[in-house]
């Protein structure tokens, strides 16, 4: 029997009581692009037992404070489930607005469904999730195709989109709440490049848009989330597109994305049997 050092048992002592999270593999960190913020962190499984569905996670943070490494509990779920979880993060403001911003978020799903099989998953199967202002862009190259056409794709070619409590559904909406909240106008200039209506999800989906089936996910007890999902709900369902609301009257903007996919949290089940069946 080899002779261990004390050093050794203490170290994997400590790493046994640490549990998954210590021992969960780096992710690996690929670029989508040549500007610094165009980059994602992929978390396996990348097993030998078949491709996995992919979920791709765009974080939250106003369009300005992001970071791909904002995932909380999600790398566990996707191991969990079995999937290939990436989080994929986007030029910011100031200096990028939305269309800076959702052209990077098609640019990301372009890499993904080009170099999936390389990393264990599957190109049919890309399911995009975004929180706040990541549902935003996640909605946005749902609905509108130029985006994710600029590469030669349709909305269509993701398997399911994912909002959890996402913004901007209605940007006009946005600008009210925004502005409340202490924005400038020169932000939303930026932002929207003086045309809301070209970066409204709601405003944007048509009975001929191609989308993707969606999952929208949402604090219920914020009346401006409860507006912002029932509108675009009204939306969806006058152009006859495919999407599921679930509610969650207990949850804040904060705590949804925070506890997503923990043992017994409702929108992680829900999410995962969106992902594992493809139906809403």
């Amino acid at each position: 029997m080899p002779h261990l050092s004390r050093r050794s048992v203490l170290a994997a002592t400590a790493l046994a009581l640490a549990g998954p999270a210590a021992a969960q593999t780096p992710p690996l960190t690929r670029a989508y692009g040549t500007d610094p913020r165009q980059q994602m962190d992929l978390y396996g499984p990348f097993a030998d037992d078949g491709p996995a569905p992919i979920l791709m996670f765009l974080p939250g943070g106003g369009w300005r404070t992001h970071a791909r490494t904002d995932v909380w509990d999600m790398p566990r779920f996707a191991r969990r489930q079995g999937l290939l979880f990436i989080c994929a993060d986007y030029r910011a403001m100031p200096g990028n607005g939305a269309r800076a911003q959702a052209q990077d978020a098609a640019a990301a799903v372009a890499w993904i469904k080009a170099n999936a099989a390389v990393h264990g998953g599957d190109a049919d199967r890309v399911f995009v999730m975004g929180h706040s202002a990541g549902g935003h862009l996640a909605a946005l190259i749902n609905c509108d195709p130029t985006y994710l056409g600029a590469h030669g794709l349709s909305p269509a070619d993701m398997a399911g989109v994912i909002l959890l409590d996402g913004a901007c559904y209605d940007a006009t909406q946005q600008r009210r709440f925004l502005q409340a909240h202490s924005r400038t106008a020169d932000y939303f200039e930026v932002l929207f490049e003086g045309r809301m209506e070209a970066f409204t999800p709601a405003d944007l989906v048509t009975a001929g848009t191609p989308t993707a089936p969606m999952l929208m996910l949402f604090a219920a007890s914020r009346p401006y989330a409860f507006d912002q999902n029932y509108g675009f709900a009204r939306a969806l369902r006058a152009a006859d597109r495919p999407y599921r609301l679930v509610e969650d009257r207990q949850a804040t903007h904060v705590s949804m994305a925070q506890a997503f996919g923990r043992h017994g949290d409702r929108m992680g089940q829900a999410a995962a049997e969106f992902i594992r069946t493809g139906r809403l």
